[in-house]
């Protein structure tokens, strides 16, 4: 198993200073003994799924919100046994999934492609069986049974934004999946591989280096390729101030307001001393506010713009070109440090 030395067990701790007199010493590594997960895919009559199919280990990890995000460990690919090893693993527990997670390193084969299954034979991680490793220990004959299904061809034609230069081209992802996609010479963008469900496409115009605008739309894909026609719209504006409770305060120096939307674009803009801050060419999209740069003890408290609290689950929904120029944002002090008068604040 790899590893990296520190010296104080901390990412800075990484990086050594070297010059012609350095020496080192003492510096010892004790290397784990990987983990590993070997098994065999058969389809539903019990023969061999063939080769080339992905297998992927998984770690389940807790997120914001107590959401569950699904990392992957190592992947590798069947042989012609349908037979896979999967290697490198530290100690935990796994997940094993065909095809994915949401189609990872997922390519057909000449009889088309197989459904993404979980160890458990399942459809889903929620679902699935878990595999518990110790450090050196090898978790032999994982069976998982996989089925063919049909996927289909997502087509998309986007268009705007309107008044603005013709992009020289768009990009195209469908959220929650990993996948390809092509320009054909006709305009459009076709994105193969995608099972029956509900989606969420989203795509951004460039022109060069620079965005130009976004656009989204719901779609299902069910029993046949989906064509969509998608208007991207042109970017936004957020104007703001920031306030705090301390009327006579002054500007902190270095503070810095950021802006990210859930479609992960993002900006940051620096305060002036009057406390104001302007987020450009934004691409339409849901925004949360966070501080990037603030003073020690300094904690962002509440953001309101159009008169409503933003929150992650009431983001600043931009639209089409739309300028919002009424946005406050509210800071406090940390509880740690509420004894402590912070002379720098913003006033009203």
């Amino acid at each position: 198993m790899r590893q990296t030395y520190s010296r104080d067990r901390t990412a800075e701790g990484q990086l050594q200073r070297i010059d012609a007199t350095t020496q080192f010493r003492g510096i010892d590594f004790r290397l784990n003994r990987e983990a590993i997960i070997r098994g065999v895919l058969a389809d539903a009559e019990g023969k061999s799924a063939g080769v080339g199919i992905s297998v992927t280990a998984v770690r389940k990890e807790e997120g914001e919100k107590g959401t569950v995000r699904l990392r992957v460990a190592n992947s590798a690919k069947t042989d012609a046994g349908g037979r896979f090893v999967l290697t490198k693993l530290e100690s935990g527990t796994y997940f094993v999934c065909v095809n994915g997670p949401n189609g990872l390193n997922a390519f057909p084969d000449a009889g088309g492609w197989y459904r993404e299954t979980w160890y458990g034979n399942v459809g889903s991680a929620e679902d699935a069986k878990a595999l518990m490793l110790k450090e050196g220990e090898e978790q032999n004959d994982i069976r998982i049974t996989v089925e063919r299904e049909q996927r289909y061809r997502v087509i998309i034609w986007p268009s705007g934004p309107e008044d603005q230069p013709n992009p020289d081209r768009y990009s195209v992802h469908i959220e929650g999946r990993s996948h390809t996609s092509r320009r054909e010479p006709g305009g459009s963008y076709v994105i193969p591989g995608i099972p029956p469900g509900r989606y969420r496409l989203v795509s951004v115009a460039w022109l060069g280096s620079e965005y130009q605008g976004e656009g989204e739309t719901t779609f299902d894909v069910t029993s046949a390729d989906v064509t969509l026609r998608i208007l991207v719209g042109g970017l936004g504006e957020i104007q703001g101030v920031v306030k705090s409770d301390d009327r006579q305060a002054k500007a902190p120096s270095g503070l810095m307001i950021g802006i990210e939307s859930h479609e992960g674009a993002a900006q940051g803009s620096d305060v002036d001393t009057a406390g104001h801050f302007t987020f450009g060419r934004v691409l339409p999209g849901s925004y949360e506010f966070k501080l990037l740069k603030n003073p020690a003890g300094v904690v962002l408290r509440s953001i309101t713009c159009r008169g409503a609290v933003v929150t992650p689950d009431t983001p600043l929904r931009i639209g089409d070109r739309e300028k919002v120029k009424d946005c406050e944002v509210f800071l406090g002090t940390d509880a740690s440090t509420s004894l402590l008068r912070l002379c720098d604040f913003i006033g009203r």
